[in-house]
């Protein structure tokens, strides 16, 4: 069997030492080939090689952000049965694709389920969504995979705040991740909202921010699963959360809300449940994320729920 490695070694427990370890575990089943990452889209470029190439998995040590960029690369030219299967080795600050597959989140643990599913050709497949910008976006990646969510709004201010303090050499974190959010949130005219959702059920308008997922949890504060779509599945189509405002007291019930797993009212935010497509648009530029990555500042996009789009590495 051939495995090629995709390492992101600037991830948060991507170190050499826990890179040899994991090797190792993969090396006893698999030959395994490693590529470090060395510049932003690096891991796309990887995956797509990995394809071309016929390599039987493609085994991503990184975090939601680097898994991103290889589905991108391995789905360049769309699903089809020469896709590598996609295996995942907790590298990340949040890590959410793992552990919403039940992986542990140590990396050489993780390395030996996939390790024993690799033996066993044991998988599923997950259902993904492509997106596409629309409208003018001279600065903003125009269509791009979605595993696990995207977001518009106050999620990708605080991703876009985090991924500065990256650059600056500060560690991405949970803590930082919750006060980026925090400060995005203060800094937001938090009386706008620019944004409208059409969807096979109608349109709504007057939404200061709109989350996608296709799958429950949206994220984790440390060991809390934050939980605006709790009905969310890689099974079935979009699931969206778009609150109304973003006042003080409704902020602060949503948040509540999330982490006990219950939608927030109705009267608060718009909640839909499977959808097949999502389009939205906005009267002013707004930042966009994708699976932890921020995109840029966007005027809309369209999302397409695409079944069975990706096979995993799983128990």
């Amino acid at each position: 069997m051939r495995v090629l490695l995709v390492v992101n070694h600037v991830a948060t427990t991507a170190n050499d030492r826990a890179l040899r370890a994991v090797e190792s575990v993969l090396a006893a089943v698999a030959k395994v080939d490693v590529e470090r990452t060395n510049h932003r889209g690096h891991a796309r470029e990887l995956a797509a090689m990995g394809r071309r190439a016929g390599r039987d998995a493609v085994v991503v040590f990184g975090g939601d952000g680097t898994v991103g960029e290889v589905v991108d690369g391995l789905l360049e030219h769309g699903p089809g049965q020469d896709v590598p299967t996609l295996g995942v080795v907790p590298g990340g600050a949040a890590n959410v694709l793992t552990r919403t597959l039940g992986q542990p989140r140590n990396p050489v643990r993780s390395a030996r389920l996939l390790a024993h599913a690799l033996v066993h050709d044991s998988g599923r497949r997950l259902g993904l969504a492509r997106l596409q910008v629309t409208g003018p976006n001279p600065h903003a990646v125009a269509d791009r995979w979605v595993v696990l969510n995207a977001g518009l709004g106050l999620d990708a201010e605080a991703i876009a705040r985090v991924e500065a303090a990256r650059r600056r050499g500060r560690r991405a974190s949970g803590l930082r991740y919750a006060v980026s959010t925090v400060r995005a949130w203060s800094a937001l005219d938090r009386s706008a909202a620019p944004l409208s959702l059409t969807s096979p059920l109608g349109q709504v308008r007057d939404l200061a921010m709109i989350i996608a997922t296709n799958t429950d949890p949206w994220s984790y504060l440390g060991p809390h699963r934050l939980r605006p779509t709790p009905r969310a599945s890689f099974d079935l189509g979009i699931d969206v959360s778009a609150p109304r405002g973003m006042s003080v007291a409704g902020t602060l019930t949503s948040v509540t809300r999330m982490l006990t797993g219950r939608p927030p009212p109705q009267s608060h935010t718009f909640s839909a449940h499977d959808l097949p497509w999502v389009q939205v648009r906005s009267s002013a530029e707004v930042a966009l994320q994708a699976d932890g990555d921020y995109l840029g500042q966007v005027r809309g996009v369209r999302l397409t729920a695409v079944p069975r789009a990706l096979r995993v590495l799983s128990a």
